[in-house]
């Protein structure tokens, strides 16, 4: 039976508008600090980055984060489905993608995508001294202090100014007490926030969004340190695009791949293409499995490992 990978398709999106909206929902809620919500560290507590640099930092496991492994056990799965799936971070820079990202993210060396294992490297071997500072870098981190530095206080700031200005107004007063009523303390901060790090958290943030200008989830494909634990983790994952026997080499599919994870393989005795996977690099979109032109040319099943001998390899004892 023929698999509905455009349901499917409509089923991640579902996804990620439900984890970016719960995002948004606990972080405005644990903003005011009024009240600890059980949850706020929610996405803090699953992020297997978090846990692992946190363990190593304080050279002990940290009470909570064991429910990082089910997102680790997704991706032994599934591969990067938290990256595709789950990930406020990207789902919003997915969002946020420009017309002709594609074209200039051909003009990209693939090298670059090693940056995003040296700065995982670089961030553990940081936590290994006791040092968590460059969880900056971090994606939920970073987009975390870029809501309640720079989008909230500007927020806060331009209802402010667009109150007082209208409030002269006065057929607009009971509409701008009663939003002030429901508003403010639950949603909006009672006390304008100021930080001094602000301009600097505001200049990386939309800086990583203004690299979708040159291509599709830029951050994701070539920085994101956890999407580079996730991918390492990836390479075995058990579940995973596969190439079928009817492929007929089209490359449709790595056209409208958005990470970039399929790459085509130009044939040395004919004039077709061939196209290759990246398991880690793969964030389980599934537009390739809806989009392919041929109904067994791509599958998503069971990777059945190969072992086989390395190849032999001469030996010069001169």
């Amino acid at each position: 039976m023929k698999t509905n990978w455009n349901a499917w398709r409509r089923v991640r999106q579902g996804s990620q508008i439900f984890f970016f909206g719960l995002f948004v929902v606990l972080l405005f809620a644990g903003l005011q600090r009024l009240v600890v919500n059980p949850l706020a560290d929610l996405f803090f507590r699953i992020n297997p980055l978090s846990a692992l640099a946190s363990t190593l930092a304080g050279r002990a496991w940290v009470h909570g984060m064991e429910w990082a492994f089910i997102i680790v056990g997704l991706t032994v799965l599934f591969g990067r489905v938290w990256c595709g799936w789950i990930c406020p971070t990207g789902t919003l820079l997915e969002w946020l993608s420009f017309k002709k990202a594609k074209q200039r993210a051909k003009s990209i060396s693939p090298r670059w995508r090693t940056v995003k294992y040296v700065l995982l490297v670089v961030i553990l071997a940081a936590a290994v001294f006791g040092n968590l500072t460059l969880l900056i870098f971090e994606p939920l981190a970073l987009f975390t202090r870029a809501m309640t530095t720079v989008v909230i206080p500007g927020l806060n700031y331009g209802i402010n100014a667009t109150e007082g200005t209208l409030y002269s107004l006065r057929f607009l007063q009971p509409a701008i007490n009663w939003f002030e009523g429901v508003a403010r303390g639950p949603i909006l901060p009672v006390v304008q926030p100021a930080f001094a790090s602000a301009l600097l958290i505001a200049t990386l943030f939309f800086g990583i969004i203004g690299l979708n200008l040159l291509a599709d989830r830029f951050w994701c494909r070539y920085l994101c340190p956890l999407g580079g634990l996730l991918g390492l983790i990836s390479r075995i994952s058990l579940f995973r695009p596969l190439i079928g026997t009817t492929c007929n080499g089209c490359t449709r599919c790595a056209l409208l791949c958005k990470p970039g994870a399929i790459k085509t393989l130009a044939a040395t005795e004919t004039s077709s293409r061939e196209v290759e996977f990246m398991p880690g690099e793969c964030t389980v979109c599934l537009d390739c499995l809806q989009n392919c032109a041929k109904e067994e040319g791509l599958g998503f099943r069971l990777a059945k490992p190969v072992l086989k001998p390395a190849p032999a390899q001469e030996f010069d004892l001169s």
